[in-house]
């Protein structure tokens, strides 16, 4: 398999500072930390692209559903299956990983 190009490492944030007031406001604040203040708007995010580590994955998952109700859980499950960062044991703790095309302006070429 071949290997993508890392282009920038970020903190993991705090539940806290990403948390939305809906199920996909939080993973959609998320997002929106990873692109870079002066980036042009709106913009594609790949999040198979973006990656966590494994276990900040979970804690991430049961944070949000934990804020939402228990018929929701589902919900949160396969929308950050769908839609959330890809898991990886090799990412250390609280660190992100972005690869090269993680973000392009929307309906463009990807941003290297």
């Amino acid at each position: 398999m071949e290997e993508k190009e890392i282009i920038k490492k970020v903190d993991l944030p705090e539940f806290e500072e990403i948390k939305g007031e809906e199920v996909g406001e939080t993973l959609c604040n998320l997002f929106q930390y990873l692109i870079p203040e002066d980036m042009d708007r709106p913009v594609d995010i790949d999040p198979r692209k973006i990656k966590c580590n494994q276990k900040d994955c979970k804690e991430l998952i049961s944070s949000i559903q934990d804020e939402v109700k228990a018929d929701q859980e589902l919900k949160v499950a396969l929308m950050w299956m769908n839609q959330g960062p890809s898991a990886d044991w090799d990412i250390p703790r609280g660190k992100i990983y972005l690869e090269e095309g993680y973000m392009k302006p929307a309906g463009k070429k990807e941003v290297k």
